[in-house]
């Protein structure tokens, strides 16, 4: 396995969150990327029995059945608090845009028709090699793809030459593999002279195996609008500054989308690394698969897989993944556009819940409600219904200072992170979701589980005295934190990290217990003390408001910067009160709201504060 970021699954978060995949290249940054998972340093050991006797299939079966039958229970309690959240397929269609329709899943970006008879001969009539590039990272096996190619083309009466020029780039190696095709019957009396490099605006046909080798190819001037066929996959493979922002480090894969589309001829592109995936393939059969699908090179589908098969090398899966990207690249124009659809929310389950709901559409403006809604469902998910209307509660004074011509974008703001505010991560919450149905499925998912295999799941945990206190009772916890008699008793059973067996009755049991202790959230030490903070962020969000819109919108996007669990959280919770310590200095100055939203960025640029502390030198 790999650790990488992936898009954040909370629609409130904009930072994403870490994630494993199997796709270790041996960079050995997973250490130094491990500070982004959002929830927690959330490692588990999986162990998969293969073939299981009896015995193993016995207890699997006992303990799925006392489990399953625990996680229903919890699932029906949860459905009853919770709040319905409004889907609107108008909204989505108003945020779509073309790079965002041809990034998305299965989307493709349709392009004119490419011909399946490529004109060999240019102006005068003279004839010119097929020119093909391919950029491809290490181990997406760009060298076996351009084998595939030469081999179709020999077959298919031309004379083939490649090289292939290995990179040096910051994630896996680039290499840039360049083919010629030249048609036999047109080689003349002087032999045909191919090169062994590409020339900028001379490319007929790109292929890249990941978006940013896309933005590459056009910046080196390999796509371009008069010839090029640009045959791209549009997932991401991150690079490692992109995985080591505390923040959003990551390059606009909109902005590199738009580019190869604006700059090539003909352009498909969708995600072959996922459809590599689905398939059981692996992406250089894919790649293949559209590019024999696009048109764009005169050879014949049956070449392509009569070679896969001759090759005998994992015959089965190759023709899987080919078969599926040419099947997407063959899609050259976009279905027709379907009418807007209405909003379609699911009924509430309780009359609290429905007065919610109406609530929201009757006091908030539009622009206001997608965010309102998913802060909604996430707070009685949490909580219950009674916590999200005092979450309205809280949020109706900022709507009263805010204004239509301002878009609303502070309350649109302040919702957001109001929300994760009074949804921080603690001990309750890592319990709740690491013993739900679905973070079991995601299990099976992730460790690639055949149905019948038995799977042991072991979480990581490391509780800290402080996050033990932090679900007691407040005086309670106080007492245990300012008492060191008490302090060094509990701390002996933190010194060391537990390895609890969730899939086991007794694990479930035990981290059902400390998820239950939900009921008794607002009575904690950890509540009392967010909820002060939280109030005093609120009102100095609503003070700035009256005198400085623009500094009040940036106040509270500085709560972006507490997130987490354990020392991520801290590190935050001490950027943030940096930058609100210094607030009072800043607002006699002009450019106050530049100033915070310079403070904010230094605190995101590195874990250390050492960027943060130069910046408030300079700013304050």
């Amino acid at each position: 396995p790999s650790l990488t970021i992936k898009d954040n699954p909370d629609p409130l978060r904009k930072d994403p969150v870490a994630s494993v995949v199997n796709s270790c290249v041996g960079c050995g940054v997973c250490g130094e990327v491990a500070h982004a998972a959002v929830l927690c340093p959330s490692f588990y050991k999986a162990d998969i029995v293969y073939n299981p006797n009896l015995a193993d299939k016995a207890l699997a079966a006992f303990r799925s059945f006392v489990i399953g039958g625990l996680q229903a229970w919890s699932e029906r309690r949860r459905r009853k608090r919770s709040v319905a959240t409004v889907v609107s397929t108008t909204e989505a269609q108003a945020k779509s845009s073309p790079s965002r329709q041809a990034l998305a899943g299965d989307g493709l970006k349709s392009v004119p028709a490419v011909s399946h008879t490529m004109d060999h001969f240019r102006a005068g009539g003279q004839a010119e090699p097929i020119k093909v590039a391919i950029l491809a990272m290490g181990g997406q096996g760009g060298g076996v793809l351009s084998n595939w190619l030469i081999q179709a083309a020999e077959r298919s009466g031309y004379l083939a030459q490649s090289t292939s020029v290995p990179g040096v780039a910051q994630r896996t190696g680039a290499t840039v593999y360049y083919l010629e095709f030249f048609p036999r019957d047109a080689v003349g009396d002087e032999p045909a002279v191919l090169a062994l490099m590409p020339v900028p605006g001379r490319v007929d046909v790109v292929i890249a195996g990941e978006l940013i080798e896309g933005g590459r190819a056009v910046l080196r001037g390999l796509i371009t609008p008069d010839r090029t066929t640009a045959l791209v996959s549009t997932h991401r493979d991150y690079a490692i500054g992109e995985k080591t922002a505390l923040g959003d480090g990551r390059a606009s894969t909109e902005k590199i989308a738009d580019a190869v589309i604006e700059n090539a001829k003909h352009y498909i592109g969708f995600d072959m690394d996922a459809l590599a995936g689905q398939t059981g393939s692996v992406i250089s059969s894919v790649l293949l698969g559209a590019a024999a699908g696009s048109g764009a090179l005169p050879f014949s589908r049956e070449t392509f897989t009569g070679i896969i098969r001759e090759g005998g090398v994992a015959v089965e899966a190759n023709l899987k993944g080919f078969n599926a990207g040419y099947e997407h690249a063959q899609k050259q124009h976009a279905a027709p556009d379907q009418p807007p659809a209405a909003d379609v929310a699911a009924s509430p389950v309780s009359a609290a819940a429905q007065a919610l709901t109406e609530r929201i559409e009757a006091a908030f403006p539009a622009q206001t409600r997608e965010v309102i809604r998913a802060a909604m469902a996430k707070l009685a998910d949490y909580q219950d219904a009674g916590y999200a209307e005092e979450y309205l509660r809280r949020l109706q004074p900022v709507l009263q200072a805010d204004s239509a011509h301002k878009d609303y974008r502070l309350t649109v703001e302040t919702a957001r992170y109001l929300a994760l505010w009074m949804t921080y991560e603690d001990a309750i919450r890592v319990a709740d979701l690491k013993i739900r149905s679905s973070r079991f499925a995601r299990v099976r998912k992730e460790v690639q589980a055949q149905p019948g295999q038995v799977v042991t799941c072991r979480e990581f945990m490391h509780p800290r005295v402080q996050e033990i206190c932090d679900i007691m009772p407040a005086w309670k916890g106080t007492l245990c934190l300012n008492t060191p008699l008490l302090r060094n008793f509990i701390g002996l059973f933190c010194r060391r990290g537990r390895k609890i067996n969730t899939t086991s009755v007794s694990g479930f049991l035990l981290l059902s217990l400390v998820a239950g202790l939900r009921v008794m959230r607002r009575s904690t030490l950890r509540f009392k003390r967010e909820t002060a903070a939280m109030e005093q962020w609120l009102a100095t969000v609503l003070d700035c408001a009256s005198g400085d819109y623009e500094l009040a919108v940036e106040v509270a996007e500085c709560q972006r910067l507490v997130k987490g669990y354990g020392d991520t959280h801290e590190r935050g919770q001490a950027a943030f009160d940096r930058i609100m310590s210094t607030l009072e200095t800043l607002r006699r100055q002009p450019d106050a709201a530049s100033r915070v939203r310079e403070l904010r960025d230094a605190a995101l640029a590195d874990e250390q504060g050492e960027t943060l502390a130069a910046t408030l030198k300079k700013v304050a």
